[in-house]
């Protein structure tokens, strides 16, 4: 997969996400096309859920479907994330 056609693929991506909510693991054999392995894939695959997700929530706030209460209920989960990917890195990357 040449790196020209990726923001097409972007775009379909978003749209099929959009329309279901969650795509699952319909973009990894692009990205392992690509040449991706181990490291770089996953923070390939982190990067784009993260921007997949903020453009989300923007839309959702510029719809007023989402509002500052809503975010805000958010916030002990991701802190458990964060807590739960320091103490799972190192042992992920000793295997």
């Amino acid at each position: 997969m040449r790196l020209r056609y990726f923001p097409a693929l972007g775009a379909a991506v978003g749209l099929i996400s959009g329309l279901v909510v969650t795509t699952g693991p319909l973009n990894t054999p692009f990205f392992l096309a690509y040449g991706l392995r181990r490291g770089a894939y996953v923070g390939t695959e982190a990067v784009c859920a993260m921007v997949m997700h903020l453009s989300r929530g923007a839309a959702l706030r510029a719809l007023r479907a989402l509002d500052l209460g809503d975010r805000r209920g958010g916030r002990p989960a991701r802190r458990d994330d964060v807590r739960g990917l320091l103490v799972r890195a190192p042992a992920a990357r000793s295997a």
